[in-house]
C-alpha cells in the first residue's frame, strides 16, 4: 500500500505537519550519512583503500534502507489510523545509528594509518549525522505518538524540535514569536 506524503485530508493539520517535518529531519540526517558514505566510498576506490570498502558500502546500503522504512512508515493517514508502527520505527532508526557509529569507529582505526583530515573529518560528520538521527527518533516520534487524537499532548512539535536542536548544539534563528536569546527551534 502505498501513501501520498502530500495528502493533506488528515483530520489533524498539525499531526500532518509534524509528520512531514519530522520525515524531512529524518532523510536530512539519513541523507548526510548516505552522501557522504558515497563520496568516501569513491575516495577509498581512488586511493586503494579496498580494507574500507564492505564497510563504507554496508553504510549505503542501510541508509538507503532506513530511508525506505521512513517512506513507507511514516505518514499521517496510517498514523491517524494505527497502522504504522512508530516504536518499532524509532528502535529500528536508534539501533541503525548505533550500527553506523560502530562501523564510523572501524573506519576511524583504519584510517589512522594516513593522513587524509578531509576524510577523517568526513567520518565525524557521518557520525554526527547518526547522533542527530538517533536523537530526532527519540523525540520526534515518540511525539507523534501521543499526538494521535484521542491520546493527550504534553509537548508541542515546536518545543521538541527545540530541545533537540539544542541538545545536539545546531543553532537556528529563532523562528517563533517569543523567542528570546539563545533560544533556537
Amino acid at each position: 500500500m502505498s501513501f501520498d506524503s502530500t495528502r493533506t485530508d488528515s483530520s489533524d493539520p498539525k499531526l500532518h505537519m509534524r509528520v512531514l517535518k519530522t520525515r524531512h529531519d529524518l532523510h536530512n540526517s539519513i541523507g548526510h550519512v548516505l552522501g557522504f558514505s558515497e563520496m568516501l566510498l569513491e575516495e577509498a576506490q581512488e586511493h586503494g583503500r579496498d580494507n574500507m570498502r564492505p564497510e563504507l558500502e554496508n553504510l549505503l546500503h542501510s541508509s538507503k534502507q532506513m530511508i525506505g522504512q521512513i517512506n513507507e512508515d511514516l505518514h499521517t493517514p496510517k498514523i491517524e489510523g494505527g497502522l504504522s508502527n512508530l516504536p518499532a520505527l524509532e528502535r529500528l532508526l536508534c539501533d541503525w545509528a548505533n550500527q553506523v557509529i560502530a562501523s564510523i569507529e572501524i573506519l576511524t582505526r583504519a584510517s589512522d594509518s594516513f593522513a587524509d583530515a578531509v576524510f577523517k573529518s568526513d567520518l565525524v560528520r557521518i557520525k554526527d549525522a547518526a547522533r542527530r538521527t538517533q536523537e530526532l527518533a527519540n523525540t520526534s516520534l515518540a511525539h507523534l505518538t501521543t499526538a494521535v487524537p484521542g491520546r493527550p499532548l504534553f509537548w508541542s512539535g515546536l518545543s521538541i524540535l527545540c530541545w533537540t536542536c539544542c541538545r545536539i548544539g545546531r543553532e537556528r534563528k529563532p523562528s517563533y514569536r517569543g523567542a528570546s536569546k539563545g533560544q533556537y527551534w
